[in-house]
């Protein structure tokens, strides 16, 4: 009768790491900008100072989601995103450059990965890059019609 009973108290065996957890720590790790060692540094939080990733059992591996997804959502929320005179500043540039709205958003979407200028995502950050590479174009824009300008008047003959 001892030997039911220690059976049915016997603690059950928490199943291992599944590999969606593994591959969901690795995309949250990249998106806090950690690498392996990063992340074993994590999970040896977790594990009790053992840093293998596969040594995690399920439900250590669903608290360390649970707080990396916490992180991950706490810096998305602690981002500045783009103003709409930053908006309006980009429009200003690229219409220095004579580009109309299509052919920017295909310079954007090609160099920034970004279908418009209203596309969500687009950080304070991100939108100082794409105006310092609308102001180095139109920079260089204007030179050449300068330089354009002169060599036209150069050519010109001087009537007395």
């Amino acid at each position: 009768m001892n030997d039911r009973i220690s059976m049915k108290n016997k603690p059950k065996s928490i199943p291992p790491i599944q590999e969606w957890q593994r591959r969901r720590i690795f995309g949250l790790g990249k998106r806090l900008g950690l690498d392996l060692d990063g992340l074993r540094m994590v999970a040896a939080q977790y594990n009790g100072g053992y840093h293998h990733l596969t040594k995690l059992n399920y439900e250590t591996a669903r608290k360390m989601i649970n707080d990396l997804a916490r992180q991950v959502k706490s810096r998305r929320k602690n981002e500045k995103w783009i103003s709409p005179a930053q908006k309006e500043y980009i429009k200003s540039l690229y219409g220095i450059l004579g580009w109309n709205e299509y052919e920017f958003n295909a310079w954007l979407s090609r160099f920034h990965s970004f279908r418009d200028i209203n596309a969500p995502g687009i950080t304070l950050q991100k939108a100082q890059n794409i105006i310092e590479g609308l102001k180095a174009m139109a920079k260089r824009k204007i030179k050449k019609e300068n330089e354009l300008m002169e060599m036209a008047s150069a050519e010109k003959p001087a009537y007395a």
